[in-house]
């Protein structure tokens, strides 16, 4: 909560009043002074409140299981070069620690699921998930975790699927 007394009369410096609760560490003020000021008539105070809810700082999130992995893993070789070709359908688990506040303390544990219908060997080469379904067991929260789980979650799991191209090269390409 913080509040402003602003009196042009008093001669004194304005009051500001601060609890020890705010979540966010900067204020910005924008005041307009001019000679025509009446405070009976333009009024005297500033009143602003805080977040009701605190400000998310950072989310840790993690695949807690793996439901299904389906579709197919075909290796090639055409022209002279090998490829792995992936067309592969997740379903993972996923919880979320959301810390946040003035002391980054956890604010919240979030659970769902996360559905990725298609992941192609062309989707590697991206910085951004392929498409997704996210479901989250604390509905006032899923438009969050929909957005970070997928953020978090595909360089990690990207890697691991370069990986597993990189190992079916090596052991097929091999025969």
């Amino acid at each position: 909560r913080l509040q402003a007394k602003l009196g042009p009369q008093s001669g004194a410096a304005p009051s500001v009043v601060r609890s020890a609760t705010l979540t966010r560490r900067s204020v910005t003020w924008l005041v307009y002074l001019n000679d025509e000021y009446d405070a009976a008539r333009d009024g005297g105070q500033l009143r602003a409140h805080e977040r009701a809810a605190p400000s998310v700082t950072r989310v840790r999130v993690r695949v807690t299981a793996v439901e299904t992995v389906g579709g197919d893993v075909t290796f090639v070789v055409s022209r002279g070069k090998q490829r792995l070709l992936l067309e592969l359908e997740l379903k993972l688990k996923v919880e979320a620690e959301v810390f946040g506040g003035a002391g980054d303390e956890m604010l919240q544990i979030l659970t769902g699921k996360l559905t990725i219908d298609e992941v192609t060997g062309d989707d590697l080469g991206g910085a951004k998930m392929p498409f997704s379904k996210c479901t989250c067991d604390q509905k006032a929260w899923k438009p969050f975790l929909s957005k970070a789980a997928p953020a978090a979650l595909w360089p990690p799991l990207k890697e691991a699927l370069v990986a597993l191209q990189e190992q079916g090269k090596a052991k097929w390409g091999s025969s």
